[in-house]
C-alpha cells in the first residue's frame, strides 16, 4: 500500500499526478491496484490493475510474466492492456534482463498520446542493473 507523487520537469506542477497503490502476493503471484484522482491535470480519474508471476528456473535463472490494464475516464476510448515475459539472472552482483513487452494500443492510438508509432511495438528490451 502506497502513494506516488510524479514530479516532472518543465510542467505545470498542478498536471503532476498523484497515484495511490496497493497490492498482495502469495507465493509466485502478485496482484495490484492503482488509481489516481486527477491524471496530469486532466481531472479524469485512472485506474491500473495488473497481475504478476515469478518463478525460479534451474541454474536460478528466473521467469517473469505479467499483465496489466489501464482504465478510466482519463483513458477515453483507448484503455489498453500491457504484457510483459522474460528471463533473469544475477551474476557477478548485476542483475541481467531479457524481456519481451508489448500492448495493445494500435498506432492511431500510440499516436494519439503523443509518441511516435514505434515506441507502442512490442519489443525485446535487454538489461542490466546493479543495486547500491
Amino acid at each position: 500500500m502506497g502513494w506516488l507523487r510524479y514530479n516532472y520537469n518543465n510542467t505545470d506542477s498542478d498536471s503532476d499526478p498523484d497515484e495511490f497503490y496497493v497490492g498482495v502476493s502469495y507465493s509466485m503471484f502478485s496482484a495490484g491496484y492503482a488509481y489516481s484522482p486527477d491524471w496530469f491535470g486532466s481531472d479524469e480519474e485512472s485506474h491500473y490493475i495488473y497481475l504478476t508471476f515469478d518463478y525460479t528456473l534451474g541454474y536460478d535463472v528466473g521467469l517473469s510474466a505479467s499483465v496489466g490494464r489501464s482504465f478510466g475516464d482519463a483513458y477515453e476510448d483507448y484503455e489498453y492492456t500491457d504484457y510483459k515475459i522474460g528471463l533473469n539472472k544475477d551474476m557477478m552482483g548485476i542483475n541481467f534482463d531479457v524481456s519481451y513487452v508489448g500492448s495493445d494500443l494500435s498506432d492511431d492510438e500510440c499516436t494519439s498520446y503523443g509518441y511516435a508509432e514505434s515506441n507502442c511495438d512490442p519489443r525485446l528490451i535487454l538489461t542490466a542493473s546493479k543495486e547500491f
